[in-house]
């Protein structure tokens, strides 16, 4: 299992999310989702070296976008995001995940398409990801 994998696990189990974004919770990019919903793509990846090898414990670095057509929509599924995700610690269907922590969370940019009155609201959150291969 990959970590996107286990994250996916997890955000979709969460109440608020679920009631609020039902199962879109999708890989950033992916298209035609209809909204509200939750996007995650991976930024960087860490791995250590000792002089015996790796150490099989990388950290990763995973952006989580919390997307709608009301800000106050984005902002409650972030919340949800962010309280059952900081902190988090635990094995997801095998995958040890040593620690969770929320680096970074800030409001998205409004996108606008052509001839949209209003555009799409969003909050992103960077959580720094520590696991077992």
């Amino acid at each position: 299992m990959t970590i996107e994998e286990a994250l996916v696990s997890l955000l979709r189990a969460i109440p608020d999310v679920a009631s609020i974004a039902g199962g879109r919770v999708m890989p950033a990019g992916s298209r035609g989702l209809a909204r509200p919903n939750v996007v995650y793509q991976r930024l960087s990846t860490r791995r250590d070296w000792t002089n015996d090898g790796p150490t099989r414990a990388p950290r990763t670095t995973v952006q989580v976008g919390c997307w709608a057509d009301r800000l106050e929509v984005a902002l409650a599924i972030a919340a949800a995001v962010r309280i059952a995700l900081d902190g988090f610690n635990g094995t997801v269907n095998g995958l040890v995940i040593d620690a969770i922590f929320l680096d970074d969370e800030n409001t998205a940019p409004e996108s606008k398409s052509a001839g949209q009155e209003e555009g799409i609201k969003g909050v992103l959150l960077d959580f720094n990801v520590h696991y077992q291969e």
